[in-house]
């Protein structure tokens, strides 16, 4: 396996250098619901570790067609509210560069600058595209599933959905767990090779040498978790967790036991298998609307959902949403019994999932920036203290909040 950024590594250097405030716009590229979410710096509102997020579900019941009736009740009920207490994720990207590397391209004018250039940019589209898989997730960590057809003997793994190959990466260290939550087991693999048309990953040792699974990680199975070394429980808590298909577990959530009311706690579900993109698309504005005071802004959907609905003869109106000037995604509006929502195709949105969300009702919530250098001693790049080579470091500190979990709803659709 490939050790940090070598000589061959980066030999085509063709990119200019770029000033510190195009790194987060850099994460934004193509990841949507991470570009479109409000940012809010939390350092005012965030004790400890964690970011306390207050929700009321109810009032007081003090009403009734008999006034001591009402007296009395409104002496014996009031508001309830639940606090969920959001801790920071940390999520940190690193890359070296060989002093040989650096001094080899002294002499050719600006070649040291884009060499920094094309390091930096490949570091922020990693964590970027990092962060933005995260904000569809449920804090597990989990990027897929061993197929049940996979065979466990061969130097290859073959995904449950083969659109999930679109969350792993050449050079990740692998490993497996019976479920989401389960002990990892022990042992792990590296991806050689990604196949992300039919989902399969090629697997090789710390070595670089072809590996089988069962042999790599010995309690392998069919079926097993796939997590990225280290992340697993570690991730932030993005869509599925605040809004699970099916409603939540009694497991507390972030200290709240959200069964005591699940809409208000855990958002709507839709089972939209049956149904057509359209057809589920006004059935979910519907559900909102009745469960909720607000109404959905935003659809994100994953492409193969988004060509189907494009192919469909619904009347459209052709969109951009806009970041800023130098970030838009195109999308499409389409009309729902609540007025107009945005459309949105994202390439990191799971393959057999649909979220209708009131884009008002979500943050990221972070210290620092979204995405920041380790630059707080005024260095950007780094001497590596045991090797003869640079280093940069990048840090996202953050968690998901929900503030309205009943104004958005998850669509179940076929992969």
């Amino acid at each position: 396996m490939a050790s940090g950024n070598n000589q061959v590594s980066i030999d085509a250097l063709l990119k200019e250098y770029y000033d510190d405030g195009a790194l987060v716009n850099e994460t934004y590229m193509k990841n949507p619901l991470w570009a479109l979410m409000n940012k809010t710096q939390a350092i005012a509102n965030v004790t400890g570790r964690s970011f306390v997020h207050p929700i009321v579900i109810a009032t007081s019941q003090g009403r009734n067609t008999n006034f001591t009736t009402a007296q009395l009740r409104g002496q014996q009920t009031g508001e309830v509210s639940y606090d969920f207490t959001v801790p920071r994720v940390n999520n940190y990207q690193d890359a070296s560069v060989a002093t040989e590397t650096v001094l080899s391209t002294r002499d050719d004018r600006g070649a040291f600058t884009r060499a920094i250039t094309l390091i930096t940019d490949n570091c922020l589209r990693n964590l970027g595209l990092d962060q933005a898989i995260s904000m569809y997730g449920d804090g597990s960590g989990v990027r897929g599933t061993v197929s049940q057809s996979d065979t466990l003997a061969s130097s290859s793994l073959t995904l449950a959905i083969a659109d999930q190959a679109l969350l792993f990466e050449i050079n990740m260290e692998l490993v497996l767990a019976a479920t989401s939550t389960s002990t990892v087991r022990s042992g792990s693999v590296y991806v050689s090779s990604v196949d992300r048309v039919n989902g399969v990953l090629g697997l090789e040792d710390v070595n670089g040498s072809p590996v089988n699974l069962s042999t790599a990680i010995g309690a392998a199975a069919l079926g097993d978790s796939i997590f990225v070394i280290n992340d697993q429980g570690n991730k932030m808590t993005g869509l599925a967790g605040w809004i699970p298909y099916g409603g939540p577990s009694s497991t507390p959530f972030f200290g709240v036991n959200r069964t005591i009311d699940p809409v208000r706690l855990a958002g709507n579900s839709l089972d939209g298998s049956q149904l057509s993109i359209e057809d589920a698309f006004i059935q979910a504005t519907v559900n909102v609307a009745k469960q909720s005071n607000g109404q959905l802004t935003h659809f994100f959907l994953p492409y193969s959902k988004y060509g189907q609905l494009l192919k469909s003869q619904s009347a459209k109106v052709a969109i951009i949403e806009e970041v800023n000037p130098d970030v838009s995604f195109e999308g499409i509006q389409v009309l729902t019994p609540t007025g107009n929502v945005s459309v949105i195709p994202d390439r990191n949105c799971p393959s057999n999932r649909m979220f209708g969300l009131n884009l008002d009702t979500w943050d990221y919530i972070h210290l620092g920036d979204p995405v920041q250098m380790f630059d707080l001693d005024g260095n950007s790049w780094l001497r590596q203290p045991a090797d003869d080579g640079m280093e940069i470091r990048f840090f996202s500190l953050g968690n998901v909040v929900c503030r309205a979990p009943a104004e958005n709803i998850v669509i179940n659709v076929n992969p």
